[in-house]
């Protein structure tokens, strides 16, 4: 199946589970909102990692978005309750726990921001110093070690060429000019 596709899929669990919050929500039931996101977003998760696909780019704002939906569903569970005159009283521990709740999933939700946006600058942008100074070694080394390939293959063959010369000139016979009017008077 296409990486699109799977994707394009995935995307049905947080959306249904959207749906599923804000309905529960507005039904009354806010611990039951709770607990449709937080199944919602783990089984997003859980589908990418059983289908291996991908995660896409925005996975960091939507991680985001259900950090403000959990917190807003733990705040209206726990850190507010209507009391016998009709009204609303807060309560601190339960508007901390929303807010903490809120800190930790929008700093996980950063991070996967931050995670996809380096990669997919890493895999556009131009090598660094580092790498090009590596890189550069590496080719000079290669350099040398085929120059030296190539010096000693043209270093054997020179020294075969130097011996078959050296036997050539062992078998000729050099005559001086001045031994050859010498024979010549000799047998006159």
């Amino acid at each position: 199946m296409n990486d699109n596709i799977k994707i394009g899929i995935g995307f049905i669990l947080p959306a249904s589970a959207i749906i599923g919050f804000f309905t529960s929500i507005f039904a009354g039931y806010f611990l039951l909102g709770v607990f449709i996101a937080i199944m919602g977003i783990l089984s997003w998760f859980i589908y990418s990692a059983v289908m291996q696909a991908n995660m896409p780019n925005v996975t960091g704002n939507i991680i985001i978005f259900f950090g403000f939906l959990l917190s807003s569903g733990v705040f209206l569970s726990f850190g507010m309750r209507r009391n016998m005159f009709g009204g609303y009283e807060f309560n601190p521990e339960g508007s901390v726990g929303a807010a903490i709740l809120l800190f930790l999933i929008v700093l996980v939700g950063v991070l996967f921001k931050n995670n996809s946006n380096d990669l997919r600058l890493h895999a556009n942008s131009p090598p660094t110093d580092i790498e090009t100074k590596s890189e550069q070694i590496k080719l000079e080394k290669r350099e040398d070690k085929e120059s030296r390939e190539i010096n000693s293959f043209y270093h054997d063959q020179g020294e075969e060429t130097d011996q078959d010369e050296e036997t050539d000139y062992e078998d000729y016979e050099f005559y001086e000019y001045g031994e050859e009017e010498e024979e010549e008077e000799e047998e006159e």
